[in-house]
């Protein structure tokens, strides 16, 4: 497979230097990758359009320049190939403000975002091809949602918690919203959309959700808080929103026996 096309954009500045310069937004998902800072697109302020040819936005920290990778969607696979191959669809994700994100070895994850993208997209960032991780069991997965917290688990998984959305039509089940076993559901005031706790990990190879059993006090449903991994077992989780009110509590999750420490 060819390499990736990579080019610095350039800007015209006053005194006649060339500079590449991103566009001011809010709610893009950020990771680093080989020493370099790596930006996804995300809305640019007072606007809701979603541009799906968006480019990744690399800034060298060595050298503090900016550049821009093209990214391309996987081929979409053949009508023999598709019962073996776990990647059941070709595209880029819809991307937009909202998405979390989480790198495993060569491969970036991102799930949800402000117009709910359902599943999860795997990036390779060597061949910089997006594909769509379709699940095999959508009704056993998350709901729809905007700003949720994502970490890695062991070489295969992404932890995906929380986050503000509305329920799929494959959890509505005879008019009845089937939410996940033991998590929680803040509902707004048009009982539509809602802040949850739930956590459900993806196997990236399986392309299936699975819920672990959890003990100890999960924290409340919310959105927009911290979620960092502090060590190979343990994620710490700080904040986040629901309704009007800001949350301040850190809570520790064990991913070694799916424990919740409570608030601290």
């Amino acid at each position: 497979m060819e390499e990736p096309h990579v080019q610095t954009r350039m800007q015209q500045s006053k005194g006649g230097k060339k500079f590449y310069e991103p566009t001011g937004r809010h709610g893009a998902c950020s990771f680093i990758h080989n020493g370099r800072y790596c930006l996804l697109q995300a809305h640019e302020p007072y606007s809701y359009s979603r541009n799906e040819q968006s480019p990744l936005e690399v800034f060298d920290l060595h050298t503090a320049e900016w550049s821009t990778v093209t990214l391309h969607a996987a081929n979409k696979p053949s009508q023999d190939n598709q019962e073996t191959d776990r990647k059941l669809s070709s595209g880029k994700p819809k991307f937009d403000t909202g998405a979390c994100c989480t790198v495993i070895n060569n491969c970036l994850y991102t799930f949800g975002g402000l117009q709910h993208n359902a599943d999860v997209h795997e990036l390779n960032l060597t061949s910089m091809v997006w594909t769509h991780l379709k699940a095999q069991n959508s009704r056993d997965g998350p709901f729809l949602k905007d700003k949720a917290g994502m970490v890695a688990y062991g070489s295969h998984m992404v932890c995906v918690l929380g986050g503000y959305g509305r329920p799929g039509r494959e959890h509505i089940v005879d008019g009845i919203r089937r939410g996940q076993k033991g998590a929680q559901y803040a509902w707004d005031s048009n009982e539509i959309c809602c802040w949850t706790n739930e956590l459900h990990l993806f196997h990236t190879e399986q392309c299936v959700w699975i819920s672990p059993e959890m003990t100890g006090t999960r924290p409340p449903p919310c959105a927009a808080f911290t979620l960092t991994k502090v060590d190979p077992h343990r994620v710490v989780m700080f904040g986040g929103r629901q309704f009007s009110e800001r949350v301040n509590q850190l809570h520790i999750l064990n991913m070694e026996n799916w424990h919740w420490s409570g608030a601290i």
